[in-house]
């Protein structure tokens, strides 16, 4: 089987948060010029691999971006009805579509046209970007809602939730910390965490998707952090709100909320109720076959895929590619030159595995087969770990415990060998 990764390249925030470049304002007048003969490719280019790779039956179909709802209902159940025409769709388990609360009143109106549309679909999952409930971070990181607007998307959310819909909420830590009448620095106030105690209580979400503040270089909010600090001076790294410790901190406290409300830590970043976990997700971290489509849009396939030799790899035990990232070609439909393909033998293969396995909670299967790339003494690395409580190793198999999915890099430098 097959899961496919649509990308949206369009946006409708102004952060800089993300390695994606929100398009420039000069040329926000062109955008709705450049949406309709992107999704035409992205069509054509969806019928291109259906003939490429035998109509392969799918798994899972995300949409993710930029902000997919961007491109409207239309064009969203135009691409699928594409990839329904020419793949096989009957054991798809899940659909995702990536979103934020903005414009409420749109993004509700495709919530509510998609579940209707598609009834026949085991699980329509919406991954929805709220990132915080403090109305000045929304303000100084440039959302285009405030959180009374939030209040009022999360309540019109509730009474079109259907059987086979499923909601999953980002937030990010950022590590702000309020200063109390008594001038003391607490993480938030009394009322920002009985708000969002009270939203994780109301088991609205399936799932959380939990991150702590990165910034990467070249993005506008990496711009605007260098400009509004001196990072020898004040001893804090690139967050506007403080050091690596309250965003740390912050982290927790939302963990421990979502924990107490029995949502399982099903990988580092995220929760879910039971049997609620993202399909999609675990294709990827479980290394399945996937092909991503639309600009910048990565793929991977294990040499044991039917139609691997498509692809002209060499012998190898994996291949991985990326598309044209120019929007341009793609509207050309240039998309068929493959840009830079990374073959994988099997130890680059089995250090991915790894990597993206002890992620999770299904753990790693059979660690010794891991030997040829794992320090050692790993053994004595395990049980160093496993005594202060970070892992548990049994029959071969490691896993970690949430408290060691928190120091996870420390974990997987310490026990991978230095090749």
């Amino acid at each position: 089987m097959l899961s496919l990764y649509i990308h949206i390249p369009f946006c409708d925030q102004k952060c800089g948060y993300c390695s994606f470049t929100v398009l420039p304002i000069e040329w926000k007048s062109v955008v709705e010029k450049l949406i309709d003969p992107y999704v035409d490719a992205v069509c054509e280019d969806v019928r291109y691999q259906a003939k490429k790779l035998w109509s392969q039956q799918i798994k899972t179909i995300y949409f993710g971006g930029g902000t997919p709802t961007r491109i409207g209902k239309e064009n969203l159940c135009k691409i699928i009805d594409t990839i329904d025409e020419v793949f096989d769709l009957d054991l798809l388990a899940e659909l995702t579509i990536e979103c934020n609360p903005f414009p409420a009143e749109r993004v509700l109106d495709i919530i509510k046209h998609i579940q209707k549309k598609y009834t026949t679909f085991p699980r329509i999952r919406r991954s929805i970007g709220i990132q915080t409930f403090d109305g000045d971070v929304l303000k100084d990181s440039s959302r285009m809602y405030s959180l009374p607007a939030i209040k009022e998307f999360l309540r019109n959310l509730q009474p079109i939730k259907q059987v086979n819909t499923s909601y999953n909420f980002d937030f990010i830590a950022f590590g702000k910390r309020n200063t109390t009448k008594k001038w003391e620095k607490i993480l938030r106030d009394q009322s920002r965490q009985s708000f969002f105690h009270d939203f994780v209580e109301s088991w609205l979400a399936d799932g959380f998707s939990l991150y702590t503040l990165e910034l990467f270089p070249g993005s506008d909010r990496y711009n605007q952090q260098i400009a509004n600090h001196s990072h020898q001076k004040d001893g804090l790294p690139l967050k506007k709100y403080g050091s690596d410790d309250d965003v740390y901190d912050e982290f927790q406290w939302l963990k421990s909320v979502v924990h107490k409300a029995w949502y399982h830590r099903y990988e580092i970043s995220n929760f879910s109720r039971t049997i609620q976990s993202s399909i999609h997700n675990r294709v990827y971290r479980n290394m399945e076959n996937y092909l991503g489509i639309w600009v910048g849009a990565a793929s991977f396939f294990n040499a044991q895929y039917q139609n691997l030799s498509v692809f002209d790899a060499p012998d190898a035990a994996a291949i991985r590619f990326t598309e044209t990232k120019a929007i341009a070609d793609y509207c050309k439909w240039s998309y068929k030159t493959i840009e830079k393909p990374i073959y994988m033998d099997q130890q680059e293969r089995d250090i991915e595995k790894l990597f993206l396995s002890l992620r999770t909670d299904r753990g790693v299967e059979n660690l010794s087969s891991y030997d040829h790339i794992l320090e050692k003494n790993r053994q004595e690395i395990i049980n160093n770990f496993q005594t202060q409580g970070y892992c548990i190793y049994e029959n071969d198999k490691l896993l970690l415990t949430d408290s060691g999915m928190d120091i996870y890099n420390t974990i997987i430098t310490d026990l991978l060998a230095q090749l």
